[in-house]
C-alpha cells in the first residue's frame, strides 16, 4: 500500500491486508495497511456512510437496567476501588474483583467533584456508573446518543468532542477513539478541554500484540470497518506530543474475548452467528476449559505487555 499514513505521515510503501465486516457477519471486505514506521493499523478508505454499520441494536446505544441488588453491589465495588469508605465493596471486592471502572479510575485518584467528560459515551452506562458511586460533575458527548440528558448530577450531550465547552479535570474515551476518523484532533479537542494538569483516559485495542501478530485480518478487535484506526504504543506517542500531552501510563487490560474472538474468526463465525460464544456458550466451538485456557493467556499476555486491549494515561502538564 502506498498511501501515506495519516498518523506519521510516513509514505510507504505499507503493509496490506483486507478484513471483513464480522460482527453481523456481513462478510464485506475492507482493505488496511499497517504503518511500515508507527506501525497503525488503519483503514485504507473510510466508508461514506459509516452509520449504516451502527444498527439500533449496536451494544452502545442500548439502555442497561441493573436490579437494585446489582447496582447496589457495583456502587460498593467501585467506591471500595476508589478508595471511598465501603465496608460492603471491600467484600465484595474480596469475592469478586475490582469493577473494570474502578480499575482504570483508581491511579487517577478523581475526587467526587472532579468535572470529567465521557467522550463516545452512547447511553451512558459507565456515568451513571459514577453517579452511583458519588462523583457529582459527570458530562457525555456522544453524537449518536440516543438522547440528551440532564438529570442527577449527569449530562449527555448529542455533540462531538469538538463541539463540547468547558473545563475538566478528566476526559475519558472508553473504547471510541478507534471508532474516528480525526484521531489527531481529537487529542487537541481533549487537550483544549483539560485544565492544566487535566489527564485523558484512553482505553483502545492496540495493534502491536499477541493477537494481531498471531490472527491478523481475523482479529477481532479489527472490527471492519467500525475500527477506523488500530493503535500502537508508538502511533499513541506521537500523537499525543503532537497535542501537548505526555503519556504517563500504559497499562494492557485485554480480556479472552481478544482470543476466543478471533478463534472464531478463523473458522467464520461472526460474533452474532448463533454458533457464537457470545450468543449461545453452548453452541460454540469452546468448552468450559478452553475458555478458562483464554483467560488465563489474556491474563499472561496483559503482565507481559502484549494484551491486545491497553490503557493509556495521558496528561496536560501543569501550567
Amino acid at each position: 500500500m502506498s498511501a501515506a499514513c495519516r498518523v506519521c505521515g510516513a509514505p510507504g510503501p505499507h503493509p496490506a491486508l483486507v478484513a471483513r465486516e464480522m460482527m453481523y457477519g456481513t462478510r464485506e471486505r475492507f482493505e488496511y495497511f499497517a504503518c511500515a514506521v508507527c506501525g497503525c493499523l488503519q483503514i485504507a478508505h473510510v466508508p461514506a456512510d459509516l452509520s449504516a454499520y451502527y444498527p439500533a441494536d449496536y451494544y452502545s446505544f442500548g439502555a442497561e437496567a441493573p436490579g437494585p441488588l446489582r447496582r447496589l453491589a457495583k456502587r460498593q465495588r467501585l467506591r471500595h476501588a476508589l478508595g471511598l469508605p465501603s465496608l460492603g465493596g471491600a467484600l465484595l471486592t474480596r469475592r469478586y474483583g475490582a469493577p473494570y471502572v474502578g480499575r482504570w479510575l483508581a491511579p487517577l485518584r478523581p475526587a467526587l467533584d472532579s468535572r470529567i467528560l465521557d467522550v463516545g459515551s452512547g447511553a451512558g452506562h459507565v456515568l451513571f456508573e459514577l453517579r452511583d458511586a458519588g462523583f457529582t460533575s459527570l458530562t457525555g458527548a456522544d453524537p449518536y446518543a440516543p438522547d440528551e440528558v440532564d438529570s442527577g448530577g449527569v449530562r449527555i450531550l448529542q455533540q462531538s468532542i469538538h463541539e463540547v465547552e468547558g473545563t475538566f479535570d478528566l476526559v475519558m474515551l472508553h473504547h471510541t477513539f478507534e471508532h474516528l476518523a480525526d484521531p489527531a484532533e481529537t487529542l487537541a479537542s481533549a487537550e483544549r478541554l483539560l485544565r492544566s494538569g487535566g489527564q485523558v483516559l484512553l482505553r483502545i485495542p492496540v495493534a502491536d500484540s499477541y493477537a494481531f501478530r498471531t490472527y491478523g485480518a481475523a482479529w477481532v478487535q479489527l472490527d471492519a470497518p467500525r475500527h477506523l484506526f488500530l493503535h500502537t504504543r508508538d502511533s499513541i506517542g506521537r500523537l499525543a506530543a503532537g497535542a501537548g500531552l505526555e503519556v504517563r501510563a500504559v497499562t494492557c487490560d485485554s480480556s479472552a474475548f481478544g482470543l476466543w474472538g478471533s478463534e472464531q474468526y478463523r473458522q467464520d463465525i461472526a460474533l452474532r452467528d448463533p454458533r457464537s460464544y457470545e450468543v449461545d456458550p453452548a453452541a460454540s466451538p469452546f468448552s468450559p476449559a478452553d475458555v478458562e485456557a483464554f483467560e488465563r493467556q489474556a491474563a499472561a499476555l496483559n503482565r507481559a505487555g502484549h494484551g491486545d486491549q491497553a490503557c493509556f494515561t495521558l496528561a496536560r502538564p501543569a501550567r
